[in-house]
């Protein structure tokens, strides 16, 4: 059995136009539809926190192998962005690309 380093839990009621929270309580937000998916909508919603994670997850990963290497960095910044493309008949896939990385 694989030994597990970290487990998180969250909670979202009402999907992506409700509400979400961490287990722990460090992350509380009210959820909207992207503005440009509803006619109303605009502020935070997945997606959004999907590109944050990621590009901190992705940040982290580097720092860690470049610290494994003895190797010098400085501040690594990642920029991400994720996509929600219409596939077949009626889904959808979510694509992540990074950006930007110094």
């Amino acid at each position: 059995m694989t030994k597990i380093l970290y487990a998180s839990g969250a909670h979202a009621t009402g999907g992506r136009v409700r509400h979400g929270c961490t287990a722990d309580g460090g992350l509380n937000v009210n959820l909207s539809l992207p503005k440009e998916t509803a006619r109303e909508g605009g502020g935070t919603n997945p997606k959004k926190l999907f590109a944050v994670s990621w590009a901190a997850c992705l940040e982290s990963a580097i720092a860690g192998a470049a610290r494994r290497r003895d190797l010098e960095v400085g501040e690594i910044s990642i920029e991400s962005t994720n996509s929600l493309l219409p596939i077949g008949d009626g889904g959808h896939e979510l694509v992540v690309a990074r950006r930007h990385l110094t």
